[in-house]
């Protein structure tokens, strides 16, 4: 397009013909392209950085609604660009028209769970006639008794395995009495004495047990045989407090201003779908970039794909609530950074949900613990004796997924 205007530019320059700018094709053309700058500044970090002013979210959101000016002039620019536009100008509207009718739903109950000022609110609901969510996807949510932004959509990634009530109380320490066998905290206690890459070994080996020689379990892919569309009655997503109308909900909500209905729109198709097309997914992700791993590790329970979760997390509330879910991953990394410790008796309670390893301090390299999880799992799996990944056979690197959220 600025080429394209660019040209034109030169050629009245060239040929003098200043007449041609008060045409109905130069105007046109000139509204049509500041309106795409207008568009495409709105989502660029330029505009982010006016947090306080034209660069909050929804007025960077609304900015998008400056295309319909941009059809509109393409309409009038051009016989040709009038046909193609009002083509895909139509069918936008027509799957827009589809959402607003069919896809949009009023919820009469919600619960909304606060944690704590610096982690977020969990929003649960149970899933309306015609909602057929999937773990990885993503909704949109309007909460009309907001005290500010009741009027606004906001996206947020959906997780379906519920265990609410587990993080809740460890959360909040109802469960001091641990509720896990002596040796659940015995192997805990175990974890935690070991490095990363012992850890990763030791789990290989319990997880897949003989794996190059015998019939491999996961071979046996129970999931396979079950519906995997309806398992889960309910969806959830968390919210965190990271702007103005992230902020407002958890203030109304601690205040107790909060309404148990809302409306949500969706659910959407997410743009990590693309992980149905490996074997291996590495799930990386920072703080609350954690709740679309869950939902792709909901996608694909048991042995259906291989699941290894690297999560950067600084907020031990978070860390804490979302345990009971990890579960979910084969191998589990945590790299903790927040500023106080966690205790040993923190740590032997959050590993013994599951094949958990959490490192409290940052990796040395990032890139270089993923691939080092990469070439220790596909050592255990197919004997090969790479030492980095570089040295796996592509047909086997081919297999995997790195998949990247909040980084």
């Amino acid at each position: 397009a600025f080429i394209h205007t660019i040209s034109h530019y030169l050629r009245y320059i060239l040929r003098r013909d200043v007449n041609q700018l008060s045409t109905q094709v130069h105007i046109t053309g000139l509204i049509a392209i500041l309106s795409m700058v207008t568009v495409v500044l709105a989502m660029s970090s330029v505009a982010k950085r006016f947090k306080n002013s034209i660069g909050k979210f929804e007025r960077r959101l609304n900015a998008h609604w400056i295309f319909i000016i941009l059809c509109i002039a393409l309409c009038l620019h051009h016989g040709r660009t009038r046909v193609i536009t009002l083509t895909f100008f139509g069918l936008w509207s027509l799957d827009y028209l589809y959402g607003l009718i069919f896809s949009t739903h009023s919820l009469e109950v919600v619960e909304l769970l606060p944690l704590s000022d610096s982690s977020g609110v969990q929003m649960l609901f149970r899933n309306p006639n015609r909602f057929r969510p999937k773990s990885g996807e993503y909704i949109k949510i309007q909460l009309p008794w907001l005290t500010h932004g009741g009027n606004e959509w906001h996206p947020f990634s959906i997780y379906l395995r519920e265990s609410t009530e587990q993080g809740w109380k460890s959360v909040h320490g109802f469960d001091q009495v641990f509720p896990f066998k002596i040796s659940s905290a015995s192997r805990g206690e175990f974890k935690s004495a070991l490095t990363m890459e012992e850890f990763i070994r030791i789990t290989l080996l319990s997880e897949y047990q003989h794996e190059a020689i015998d019939a491999p379990s996961s071979l046996l892919v129970q999931e396979a045989r079950k519906d995997l569309r309806n398992r889960f009655p309910t969806t959830q997503v968390f919210i965190n407090p990271v702007g103005d109308w992230s902020k407002g909900l958890l203030k109304d909500v601690r205040e107790q201003k909060q309404l148990r209905a809302c409306w949500v729109r969706g659910p959407y198709k997410s743009p990590y779908s693309i992980a149905h097309n490996f074997s291996h997914l590495v799930l990386t992700a920072s703080g609350i970039g954690i709740t679309p791993a869950l939902g792709v590790m909901g996608q694909y329970p048991g042995f259906s794909r291989s699941k290894i979760l690297v999560w950067l997390v600084r907020d031990s509330d978070m860390l804490k609530f979302f345990a009971p879910l990890i579960k979910d991953a084969h191998i589990a990394v945590v790299f903790y950074t927040g500023k106080e410790k966690l205790k040993s008796s923190e740590v032997r309670k959050i590993t013994s949900n599951g094949n958990i390893f959490i490192q409290q301090s940052r990796p040395a390299s990032l890139p270089g613990a993923i691939g080092n999880i990469i070439v220790q799992f596909e050592n255990h799996l197919n004997l090969s004796k790479a030492k980095t990944v570089e040295e796996l056979a592509i047909r086997n690197r081919t297999a995997w997924c790195i998949l990247l959220w909040g980084l």
